[in-house]
């Protein structure tokens, strides 16, 4: 997997995947409304904020107050997010893959794997 990003993650791509990713998180955080419902909904209830450790009970009463429109929001933005993470980690594979080529960890590698 590593010989994969470092073979593969070169120049523009990788300043690409971080643009991307960038502007993706914006898009996801300020353009669209979910982001926006779910802290309108959270600020509604602070305990859902603020505790870190709900029993089971009180916690079913806690979402039980959240009304099916932010639940709706959350699950839309959730669902968002996924690609956001996939996107945040091949930037970061990217930065990662350029960083060891500096060092030139990927030519030192195959010379070791060469003598295996």
């Amino acid at each position: 997997m590593i010989s994969f990003v470092l073979e593969r993650m070169r120049g523009v791509l990788v300043v690409g995947l971080a643009l991307v990713s960038i502007g993706y998180g914006w898009l996801i955080l300020v353009a669209l409304p979910y982001w926006a419902a779910m802290v309108a909904a959270e600020d509604g209830d602070p305990e859902l904020r603020g505790t870190l450790s709900l029993h089971a009970a009180d916690a079913g009463i806690v979402l039980a107050a959240i009304d099916a429109v932010a639940r709706r929001d959350a699950l839309i933005f959730y669902a968002l997010d996924v690609p956001n993470a996939v996107l945040y980690a091949l930037g970061i594979a990217g930065m990662i893959a350029f960083g060891l080529r500096q060092l030139r960890w990927d030519a030192s590698a195959r010379a070791r794997s060469r003598f295996r």
